[in-house]
Protein backbone atom coordinates (compact mmCIF):
# COMPACT_ATOMS: atom_id res chain seq x y z
CA UNK A 1 0.00 0.00 0.00
CA UNK A 2 1.31 3.39 -1.20
CA UNK A 3 1.88 6.01 0.97
CA UNK A 4 0.99 9.34 0.78
CA UNK A 5 3.48 11.92 0.88
CA UNK A 6 1.99 15.28 1.21
CA UNK A 7 3.81 18.12 1.48
CA UNK A 8 3.12 21.43 3.27
CA UNK A 9 0.89 22.83 1.23
CA UNK A 10 -1.04 19.54 1.02
CA UNK A 11 -1.74 19.86 4.66
CA UNK A 12 -2.45 23.37 4.39
CA UNK A 13 -5.50 22.48 2.11
CA UNK A 14 -6.51 19.71 3.87
CA UNK A 15 -7.16 21.80 7.03
CA UNK A 16 -9.30 24.06 5.51
CA UNK A 17 -11.99 21.37 6.41
CA UNK A 18 -12.73 20.65 2.50
CA UNK A 19 -13.27 24.04 0.95
CA UNK A 20 -10.93 23.73 -1.32
CA UNK A 21 -10.74 20.10 -2.23
CA UNK A 22 -14.07 20.73 -4.76
CA UNK A 23 -13.02 23.13 -6.56
CA UNK A 24 -9.69 21.58 -7.12
CA UNK A 25 -12.15 18.36 -7.85
CA UNK A 26 -13.99 20.34 -10.46
CA UNK A 27 -10.50 21.14 -12.29
CA UNK A 28 -9.96 19.31 -15.12
CA UNK A 29 -6.02 19.01 -14.34
CA UNK A 30 -6.58 17.75 -10.64
CA UNK A 31 -8.74 14.99 -12.26
CA UNK A 32 -6.30 14.19 -14.56
CA UNK A 33 -2.93 13.99 -12.38
CA UNK A 34 -2.73 11.96 -9.38
CA UNK A 35 -3.12 13.24 -5.78
CA UNK A 36 0.96 14.41 -4.79
CA UNK A 37 1.78 15.70 -8.32
CA UNK A 38 3.88 18.84 -7.85
CA UNK A 39 1.48 20.64 -10.18
CA UNK A 40 -1.36 20.06 -7.67
CA UNK A 41 0.35 22.08 -4.92
CA UNK A 42 1.18 24.78 -7.49
CA UNK A 43 -2.40 25.17 -8.45
CA UNK A 44 -3.52 25.14 -4.70
CA UNK A 45 -0.67 27.68 -3.43
CA UNK A 46 -2.17 30.15 -6.46
CA UNK A 47 -5.89 29.59 -5.46
CA UNK A 48 -7.28 29.12 -9.10
CA UNK A 49 -8.06 26.41 -11.36
CA UNK A 50 -5.84 25.54 -14.25
CA UNK A 51 -8.00 26.42 -17.33
CA UNK A 52 -9.14 29.68 -15.21
CA UNK A 53 -8.21 32.95 -17.83
CA UNK A 54 -6.37 35.14 -16.18
CA UNK A 55 -8.06 38.02 -18.75
CA UNK A 56 -11.70 37.14 -17.29
CA UNK A 57 -13.07 39.65 -15.01
CA UNK A 58 -14.20 36.30 -12.33
CA UNK A 59 -10.14 36.25 -12.02
CA UNK A 60 -9.36 39.90 -11.35
CA UNK A 61 -7.73 40.32 -14.53
CA UNK A 62 -8.23 43.41 -16.76
CA UNK A 63 -10.22 43.42 -19.81
CA UNK A 64 -9.03 45.52 -23.09
CA UNK A 65 -11.83 47.63 -25.12
CA UNK A 66 -11.71 49.64 -27.42
CA UNK A 67 -11.74 53.61 -27.05
CA UNK A 68 -15.44 54.41 -27.98
CA UNK A 69 -16.09 56.76 -30.80
CA UNK A 70 -17.94 60.23 -30.64
CA UNK A 71 -21.26 60.62 -31.42
CA UNK A 72 -21.25 61.66 -34.93
CA UNK A 73 -22.65 65.84 -34.97
CA UNK A 74 -26.31 65.32 -36.44
CA UNK A 75 -27.10 68.14 -38.87
CA UNK A 76 -28.59 71.14 -36.83
CA UNK A 77 -27.63 69.41 -33.97
CA UNK A 78 -25.08 71.81 -32.93
CA UNK A 79 -25.57 75.28 -30.32
CA UNK A 80 -26.29 77.62 -32.43
CA UNK A 81 -27.55 75.72 -35.87
CA UNK A 82 -30.55 76.17 -36.78
CA UNK A 83 -32.58 74.18 -39.79
CA UNK A 84 -32.39 75.49 -43.74
CA UNK A 85 -35.10 78.18 -43.91
CA UNK A 86 -37.68 77.07 -46.84
CA UNK A 87 -37.54 79.74 -49.84
CA UNK A 88 -40.79 82.04 -50.07
CA UNK A 89 -42.60 81.42 -52.79
CA UNK A 90 -42.35 82.72 -56.03
CA UNK A 91 -45.28 84.99 -57.64
CA UNK A 92 -47.19 83.12 -60.52
CA UNK A 93 -45.66 83.74 -64.21
CA UNK A 94 -48.76 85.84 -65.57
CA UNK A 95 -48.33 83.99 -68.97
CA UNK A 96 -49.06 80.45 -67.09
CA UNK A 97 -52.54 82.18 -65.56
CA UNK A 98 -55.59 82.25 -67.91
CA UNK A 99 -56.74 85.17 -69.00
CA UNK A 100 -60.36 84.61 -68.97
CA UNK A 101 -61.25 86.08 -72.28
CA UNK A 102 -61.16 82.65 -74.31
CA UNK A 103 -64.87 81.67 -75.40
CA UNK A 104 -64.22 78.15 -75.99
CA UNK A 105 -67.01 75.61 -76.37
CA UNK A 106 -66.84 72.18 -75.68
CA UNK A 107 -69.02 70.73 -78.42
CA UNK A 108 -69.31 71.57 -82.08
CA UNK A 109 -72.37 73.33 -82.95
CA UNK A 110 -74.98 72.53 -85.06
CA UNK A 111 -75.78 73.30 -88.67
CA UNK A 112 -71.67 73.50 -88.68
CA UNK A 113 -69.49 71.24 -91.17
CA UNK A 114 -65.70 70.51 -90.47
CA UNK A 115 -63.48 71.89 -93.26
CA UNK A 116 -62.12 68.09 -93.47
CA UNK A 117 -65.51 66.86 -94.42
CA UNK A 118 -65.51 69.47 -97.32
CA UNK A 119 -61.96 68.39 -98.69
CA UNK A 120 -62.94 64.74 -98.65
CA UNK A 121 -65.98 65.84 -100.73
CA UNK A 122 -66.79 64.20 -104.04
CA UNK A 123 -67.23 66.79 -106.79
CA UNK A 124 -70.50 66.56 -108.67
CA UNK A 125 -72.27 68.37 -112.17
CA UNK A 126 -75.59 69.32 -111.70
CA UNK A 127 -76.47 65.15 -113.62
CA UNK A 128 -74.77 64.03 -110.39
CA UNK A 129 -71.73 62.56 -112.09
CA UNK A 130 -68.83 62.51 -109.79
CA UNK A 131 -66.37 64.43 -112.10
CA UNK A 132 -63.59 66.40 -109.40
CA UNK A 133 -61.86 66.39 -106.58
CA UNK A 134 -61.94 68.81 -104.20
CA UNK A 135 -57.94 70.17 -103.52
CA UNK A 136 -58.74 73.28 -101.43
CA UNK A 137 -60.63 75.56 -99.68
CA UNK A 138 -60.36 79.20 -99.68
CA UNK A 139 -61.51 82.16 -96.60
CA UNK A 140 -61.81 85.70 -96.55
CA UNK A 141 -60.46 88.19 -93.87
CA UNK A 142 -63.47 87.87 -91.67
CA UNK A 143 -62.79 83.96 -91.63
CA UNK A 144 -65.12 82.69 -94.16
CA UNK A 145 -65.37 80.25 -96.75
CA UNK A 146 -65.31 82.34 -99.89
CA UNK A 147 -63.73 79.77 -102.58
CA UNK A 148 -63.01 76.26 -103.76
CA UNK A 149 -60.57 74.76 -105.60
CA UNK A 150 -61.50 71.81 -107.92
CA UNK A 151 -59.10 69.16 -109.08
CA UNK A 152 -60.04 68.01 -112.92
CA UNK A 153 -58.26 65.75 -115.23
CA UNK A 154 -55.17 63.93 -115.03
CA UNK A 155 -54.12 60.75 -113.69
CA UNK A 156 -53.64 60.21 -109.80
CA UNK A 157 -52.77 63.79 -109.56
CA UNK A 158 -50.77 64.35 -112.36
CA UNK A 159 -51.21 66.33 -115.11
CA UNK A 160 -54.64 67.58 -113.25
CA UNK A 161 -56.28 71.08 -113.67
CA UNK A 162 -57.13 73.01 -110.88
CA UNK A 163 -60.14 75.27 -111.56
CA UNK A 164 -60.90 78.09 -108.97
CA UNK A 165 -64.97 78.61 -108.10
CA UNK A 166 -66.80 80.92 -105.64
CA UNK A 167 -68.56 79.33 -102.46
CA UNK A 168 -71.76 80.95 -103.43
CA UNK A 169 -71.83 78.68 -106.56
CA UNK A 170 -71.23 75.26 -105.58
CA UNK A 171 -73.98 73.30 -103.32
CA UNK A 172 -72.47 71.13 -99.91
CA UNK A 173 -74.43 68.13 -99.11
CA UNK A 174 -72.52 66.98 -95.81
CA UNK A 175 -74.95 63.92 -95.56
CA UNK A 176 -74.26 62.47 -99.07
CA UNK A 177 -70.26 64.22 -98.90
CA UNK A 178 -70.65 65.38 -102.17
CA UNK A 179 -69.79 69.20 -103.02
CA UNK A 180 -71.85 70.55 -106.78
CA UNK A 181 -70.72 72.95 -109.46
CA UNK A 182 -72.95 74.52 -111.70
CA UNK A 183 -71.84 73.06 -115.23
CA UNK A 184 -70.01 70.19 -116.49
CA UNK A 185 -66.62 68.86 -117.66
CA UNK A 186 -66.65 71.10 -120.46
CA UNK A 187 -67.02 74.02 -118.03
CA UNK A 188 -63.77 73.05 -116.28
CA UNK A 189 -62.22 72.75 -119.28
CA UNK A 190 -63.06 75.76 -120.57
CA UNK A 191 -61.85 77.73 -116.98
CA UNK A 192 -59.11 79.32 -116.48
CA UNK A 193 -56.38 77.25 -114.54
CA UNK A 194 -56.35 78.63 -110.62
CA UNK A 195 -53.27 80.47 -109.56
CA UNK A 196 -51.85 81.17 -106.41
CA UNK A 197 -50.86 84.99 -105.22
CA UNK A 198 -47.31 83.24 -104.39
CA UNK A 199 -47.04 81.45 -107.78
CA UNK A 200 -48.20 85.04 -110.02
CA UNK A 201 -45.59 87.17 -107.82
CA UNK A 202 -43.37 84.41 -109.00
CA UNK A 203 -44.35 84.61 -112.35
CA UNK A 204 -44.48 88.89 -112.40
CA UNK A 205 -41.05 89.03 -111.18
CA UNK A 206 -39.91 86.14 -113.79
CA UNK A 207 -41.51 88.32 -116.60
CA UNK A 208 -39.43 91.75 -114.84
CA UNK A 209 -35.97 89.64 -115.06
CA UNK A 210 -36.63 88.40 -118.40
CA UNK A 211 -37.75 92.18 -119.70
CA UNK A 212 -34.43 93.10 -118.12
CA UNK A 213 -32.53 90.32 -119.66
CA UNK A 214 -33.78 91.25 -123.61
CA UNK A 215 -32.74 95.26 -123.32
CA UNK A 216 -29.36 95.95 -124.79
CA UNK A 217 -26.43 97.39 -122.77
CA UNK A 218 -26.04 100.90 -122.74
CA UNK A 219 -22.23 100.98 -124.52
CA UNK A 220 -22.74 104.59 -126.10
CA UNK A 221 -19.90 106.94 -125.83
CA UNK A 222 -19.13 109.86 -126.87
CA UNK A 223 -17.62 109.47 -130.02
CA UNK A 224 -16.87 112.43 -131.46
CA UNK A 225 -13.29 113.39 -132.52
CA UNK A 226 -11.56 116.09 -130.84
CA UNK A 227 -9.69 118.67 -132.75
CA UNK A 228 -5.82 118.51 -132.58
CA UNK A 229 -4.87 121.58 -130.82
CA UNK A 230 -2.14 123.44 -132.80
CA UNK A 231 0.62 125.27 -130.63
CA UNK A 232 0.47 128.97 -130.39
CA UNK A 233 3.02 130.34 -132.93
CA UNK A 234 3.68 133.12 -130.31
Amino acid sequence: MRKLLLSGASVALLSLGGLALPALADSPSVAADPIGDPRLVQIADSGMTANQDTTSPAAGGTQATEPQQPAESQPGSAAGDSPAEQPADEAPDPSEMPTGQLAAEPVQPPETVMVAEVLDADVIDAAGEDIASVEDVLMDRDGKLSHVVVSYGGFLGIGAKEVLIPWEQVSFNAAQETLQIPGNEADLDAAPAYVTQEELLDRQQAERDRASAMQPADTSVDSAPQQAQTPDPD
